[in-house]
């Protein structure tokens, strides 16, 4: 087989092992990648106690070239993004009953690239405070469908090696990132 020949296939073999690799690097964590719109509220009826409840339906949009799947939602106010989110406010699927203490979902959600998911929020605010949802600032763990795909490769992989070797390389685990509460006018 001539030189030219050799580099020619060797240049193919490089394109072709190229093409998955850009794929992979383009998808594996996309920023910011989920925007979040309150389409209604209301007010649910009072109760005992200091926590004022409202009902929002939100749209979770995917503004990414790729599928995300959403692990947990948490809603802060936008000045208190360290304070502990319990009592605030999280994404609630109207499928499950869980208590309001609870940021995660009850598994994750998979939103396609450029999809839209909806669902309901509860929201805990304190008599003492203005209940506008425009002041909050969502925080949530999100992984994308390539990332997530070899990582549970790297789970089933895990359970077939040796304990002393399972250890030695960490999971990956859910990016972070927050986005405003967008309203509609």
């Amino acid at each position: 087989m001539s030189r030219r020949i050799k580099f020619l296939i060797l240049a193919l073999f490089l394109v072709l092992l190229a093409i998955p690799l850009v794929h992979l690097f383009l998808t594996w964590s996309p920023a910011n990648p989920l925007r979040f719109q309150v389409l209604s509220q209301r007010n649910l009826p009072e109760q005992p106690g200091s926590l004022v409840h409202r009902e929002l339906h939100i749209e979770v949009r995917n503004t990414s070239s790729t599928a995300i799947r959403l692990a947990y939602a948490v809603f802060f106010h936008h000045r208190e993004l360290t304070r502990s989110p319990y009592g605030r406010l999280e994404l609630q699927p109207e499928t499950a009953e869980r208590s309001m203490a609870s940021a995660e979902l009850p598994e994750e959600i998979l939103i396609p690239a450029g999809g839209v998911w909806r669902e309901r929020a509860l929201v805990s605010w304190h008599k003492t405070e203005t209940a506008d949802p425009s002041d909050l600032v969502v925080g949530y763990g999100y992984m994308s469908s390539t990332r997530y795909l070899l990582v549970d490769w790297y789970w089933s992989l895990s359970s077939l090696v040796p304990d002393s070797w399972s250890g030695a390389i960490e999971p990956a685990t859910y990016n972070k990132s927050y986005a405003p509460l967008e309203t509609t006018p």
